[in-house]
């Protein structure tokens, strides 16, 4: 992936924006039914957060890096997944991975978004 956001994946991710923050926050039942509920859309965004956390080149605070450094097989295996895969790994997930990955990746994103807006 290269190192840049077009401008359409930046509008993709303001518009989910909402929607993965109150994934952070909900408890494990509750993100189950947001995530059979959602848009497609929501695992497009899914799917480019996994490709930018799985791209080696980019340098996460200390912090972060340690939040996912567990997930990072499942990171390096779900970059490619097309949207259907996708929602089937994160609706059956078991543990909560997703809390751990989206709030390293979104205070990064934010960044990213704020930058170029």
């Amino acid at each position: 992936m290269s190192k840049r956001l077009s401008v359409k994946q930046i509008e993709l991710l303001k518009r989910n924006e909402f929607i993965l923050q109150k994934l952070i926050q909900a408890k494990s039942k509750d993100r189950k039914i947001i995530l059979e509920n959602s848009p497609s859309e929501l695992f497009k965004a899914l799917g480019l957060i996994l490709s930018i956390l799985s791209d080696q080149t980019l340098r996460l605070p200390p912090k972060h890096e340690n939040k996912i450094r567990k997930h990072r097989k499942f990171i390096q295996s779900a970059r490619d997944l097309k949207q259907n895969a996708i929602k089937r790994k994160m609706k059956n997930q078991r543990g909560g991975f997703l809390p751990a990955i989206l709030s390293a990746a979104l205070p990064l994103i934010s960044g990213l978004i704020g930058k170029i807006v």
